[in-house]
């Protein structure tokens, strides 16, 4: 018979962080990389953009379709 192992088991076992938490110090990580870009980067531009901004470049709305 195999025994049941449960999923808090295998967590404190490999000392694993909950994967919520590496998940949200992922996403800080890239906000704060994207905070410090250079305004004019393309990068920046296209991730801080908001739908329906006037004024400043104007740029194409992005579609997505799907």
């Amino acid at each position: 018979m195999v025994p049941h192992v449960q999923n808090g088991d295998v967590k404190r076992t490999i000392k694993q962080s909950h994967l919520l938490g590496i998940v949200q110090a992922q996403l800080l990580f890239l906000f704060g990389h994207i905070v410090r870009m250079p305004n004019e980067t393309n990068a920046k531009k296209i991730l801080t953009a908001s739908p329906g901004r006037t004024g400043g470049d104007q740029q194409d709305d992005l579609v997505v379709c799907g």
